[in-house]
């Protein structure tokens, strides 16, 4: 499931004669997939203030050249019905966290230097 899930446009598979397995698994995986890979917004600079650009969401087509245009994409991830049992959540498992947009990283990632910034805190996950 997890790896028709994540492909893209083709699924392959060893054995000619299990293909109709193969489809069937497809078929009932179909559900967790999104229609897109991304959802991509696009807004349109409205007007500017002391206190910063103001944008709106513009359909692409509504849209004329030369315009300051802010895009902003998303990713659509698959929802898989169930997970690996081997895969398990650590006891105790914890992370870090400055409650920004920047998410969870690892400890060993703030001392390599390879995530930056400040108010780094742990946190249980």
């Amino acid at each position: 499931m997890h790896q028709i899930l994540g492909c893209w446009a083709n699924i392959y598979f060893r054995e000619w004669d299990g293909r109709d397995q193969v489809a069937t698994q497809a078929a009932a995986t179909k559900p967790g997939r999104p229609e897109a890979r991304h959802t991509i917004t696009q807004a349109v600079l409205e007007k500017t203030s002391d206190w910063g650009e103001y944008y709106a969401v513009r359909k692409p087509t509504d849209i004329r050249n030369g315009e300051k245009v802010l895009v902003h994409v998303t990713t659509n991830h698959p929802v898989p019905d169930a997970w690996p049992s081997f895969l398990r959540f650590r006891a105790n498992g914890h992370a870090y966290s400055n409650d920004t947009g920047a998410g969870l990283t690892r400890r060993w990632c703030l001392e390599q230097g390879f995530v930056q910034g400040n108010g780094y805190r742990k946190i249980a996950i």
